[in-house]
């Protein structure tokens, strides 16, 4: 999947591909504060929910995200857990789904990895 970082200072957002299994095109996002210094990321936490953009046939809703750092808190895993839905009322389908954007710091940046 293809993930991409954006962002500086202490706000950032991980957009993660969701065209698998989003059917069509678009990212699956998440907004969180996080501090990164000579390359040491602390104190991650969400800005809301994680959030479709672009176009997909299925619609998203959020969960929960997560975040783990690696013992040196260089690198940073975001999981953004939701469900895509599929179809209309009883004819629905729902589809528990996890992204992973894997990021590190880098000076006082985020880069993905």
């Amino acid at each position: 999947m293809e993930s991409r970082i954006s962002g500086s200072g202490n706000t950032w957002t991980a957009s993660v591909w969701s065209g698998v299994p989003g059917i069509g095109w678009g990212y699956i996002k998440q907004d969180f504060r996080a501090t990164v210094s000579s390359g040491v990321i602390s104190s991650p936490s969400n800005l809301g929910s994680s959030y479709a953009s672009g176009f997909t046939l299925g619609s998203w809703s959020p969960n929960y995200t997560t975040y783990t750092r690696s013992n040196s808190n260089k690198y940073l895993d975001i999981r953004m857990k939701g469900t895509y839905k599929y179809g209309i009322g009883d004819f629905a389908i729902n589809y528990p789904a996890t992204f992973l954007e894997m990021v590190q710091g880098s000076g006082s940046r985020l880069i993905s990895r």
